[in-house]
């Protein structure tokens, strides 16, 4: 997993700095678009950019990949660098410099509006510097985000009275709390109910959850989460029809 988390944030890097570098770029062009025919041609890089990526996200087939294996852990890295906010830092960081630049805004409307993007790609930059996507099993519970936990839920906090269940196309695994103050998280309130999100990480929603309800009820198995032997038996297990779940491509079983 380090080797995967060093790959992961060196990309993240390099797709952030070059997102703040375009807009800034494309949004300084866009001031001289009327000079020629170069400045307007880039000055459409954001919108282009904004465009293409909302139509990957919309189009984009939910992920079939299995967890991996790694010491003590099970986990699902990151699908790719890019994210929302990334896009919508170029986006703001574009119109600071061109729209203001071209409509000559009133100056307390021009500085919040400087400080908002300033301030949106230095949280952006920061959580792509320093963080990743990710989601994994241990035998104490599930993690959000590497090396810094956005959320952590022991096993003991789920309430296995409730279903933990996902579609494949589902965006979020829901996963039911019997006791939310045992649950970590780094921003947030305390609910009944904590809900990942898994748009940007690799791994079937299917899967994950089959994987989360299989060790909320056997106990037993989870000091050997992360060894080879209990990644093998954890997908035969899941490969069978699960007692209470439909079994089918898009509620269990292991994906392929």
């Amino acid at each position: 997993m380090p080797d995967v988390i060093e790959a992961t944030l060196r990309r993240q890097r390099i797709v952030a700095v070059s997102t703040v570098a375009l807009g800034v770029l494309c949004g300084s062009l866009g001031l001289v678009r009327f000079q020629g025919a170069p400045g307007a041609l880039l000055a459409l890089g954001p919108k282009l950019l904004a465009a293409a990526y909302l139509t990957y996200r919309l189009l984009r087939r939910p992920s079939r990949a299995q967890l991996r294996l790694a010491t003590s852990a099970f986990y699902a890295p990151p699908r790719g660098p890019v994210a929302l906010p990334v896009a919508v830092t170029t986006w703001l960081l574009y119109l600071v410099i061109y729209d203001d630049g071209e409509q000559q805004r009133d100056a307390p409307w021009a500085l919040l509006f400087a400080a908002l993007a300033v301030g949106m790609a230095g949280f952006v930059l920061s959580r792509q510097w320093r963080n990743v996507a990710l989601i994994d099993l241990t035998p104490e519970g599930i993690g959000m985000g590497w090396p810094r936990r956005s959320a952590f839920v022991p096993w003991s906090a789920l309430d296995l009275h409730h279903p933990i269940y996902a579609l494949d196309h589902d965006r979020a695994l829901r996963l039911p709390l019997a006791r939310p103050d045992l649950v970590h998280r780094r921003f947030g309130r305390r609910r009944d109910e904590h809900s990942p999100g898994l748009g940007d990480i690799d791994v079937a929603p299917s899967f994950l959850a089959a994987a989360v309800r299989h060790y909320a009820r056997y106990p037993e198995y989870r000091a050997a989460i992360g060894t080879p032997e209990e990644y093998n038996r954890l997908r035969s297990a899941l490969a069978a029809p699960q007692p209470g779940v439909p079994h089918g491509p898009t509620t269990g079983g292991w994906p392929g």
